[in-house]
């Protein structure tokens, strides 16, 4: 049989320990599993989980979890054409040590790649960068965007350094997709690149143009389908994966996140289960396509192993090989 791989689950974020959700996800045939980080300090812990056989870790920091909400936070409102001079000037000022602040806060930051650049080139568990991106789903100001942009850019660089595969973490806010081209803006500076690789993680199609997705696509990215495929009431989600190139798919659970829907109500404990979510999605994915569901398998396995070439191969049963 077929072994597959999740290419995404936070597996030290899950209730149950590690051990209990990989000896259930091999029994299912899920043999590997990519583990992102989230934030900085999440990095070693992930890379002691690897040591667990069939698993790899994606290095990184993810947008919304750089702790700028908590170190700066957004400046306060309000018009200064409507503040007397004196509460003006006190507002430059303000303004001025924000500015200053956010500099050494982002310097601080691109430090803290510079050590996850390490230990993705030292450490042989380590299969890929992310999870990286931007992110505008919550409130946000210009700041924090522009930090995710600079720390974007320095992760992808890093990926081009260490020849490994990024994990996109691409997210719109509910008004618009401008957090689609912002993102495409910056990937397309290094179309080209020897080594641009990776895959658009937790694809929804939310607030996304087809064309958009196509984009990603052709600067050599795979998509990465999940339990949203469940829930996709204006069928985008469904077409993208019916016309989506074969080598371009991938299958990730975001466990203990993004839970999908099942005929016949959920699993009792109500947590995403790998074991059970990634038969589950190539079943969907593979009934789409109007492919059979083994073949579907081994290309998409076909395709985890071209794009994460540092994630050995094991047995379902657990005896390696």
């Amino acid at each position: 049989a077929v072994v597959l791989t999740d290419t995404h689950c936070h597996l030290y974020k899950m209730r149950r320990e590690p051990e209990e959700v990989l000896a259930a996800c091999r029994k299912a045939g899920v043999a590997r599993m990519l583990i992102p980080a989230i934030s900085y300090e999440d990095n070693e812990r992930i890379l002691s989980a690897c040591r667990y056989e069939g698993c790899g870790a994606a290095l990184g920091i993810h947008p919304k979890y750089t702790g700028y909400q908590k170190a700066l936070g957004a400046p306060r409102g309000g018009k200064d054409r409507c503040l007397p001079w004196k509460a003006r000037l006190t507002r430059l000022r303000e303004e001025e040590d924000l500015a200053g602040r956010r500099r050494a806060f982002l310097e601080d930051l691109l430090e803290k790649c510079g050590r996850i650049e390490r230990m993705a080139r030292e450490d042989p568990f380590a299969a890929a960068i992310g999870e990286t991106g931007l992110d505008y789903s919550y409130p946000s100001d210009e700041g924090e965007k522009e930090i995710q942009a600079a720390l974007f850019h320095r992760q992808i660089q890093t990926a081009l350094r260490t020849g490994l595969p990024l994990v996109l973490h691409i997210r719109p806010s509910e008004r618009d997709g401008q957090v689609y081209r912002d993102a495409l803006a910056i990937l397309e500076a290094y179309r080209g690149a020897p080594g641009l690789k990776g895959v658009l993680h937790c694809l929804t199609m939310q607030n996304m143009a087809p064309e958009e997705a196509d984009r990603f696509l052709s600067l050599g990215f795979k998509l990465g389908i999940g339990g949203s495929l469940t829930r996709s009431p204006d069928g985008r989600l469904e077409d993208m994966v019916r016309r989506a190139p074969a080598e371009a798919v991938l299958l990730e659970t975001d466990a203990p996140w993004v839970r999908p829907s099942f005929e016949g109500g959920e699993p009792e404990d109500g947590e995403n289960d790998p074991a059970v979510t990634i038969p589950h999605i190539l079943a969907l994915v593979s009934r789409i396509r109007g492919t059979d569901e083994e073949e579907m398998a081994e290309i998409i396995e076909e395709n985890a192993d071209s794009l994460f070439p540092r994630m050995k191969k094991t047995d379902t049963d657990g005896t390696g090989g």
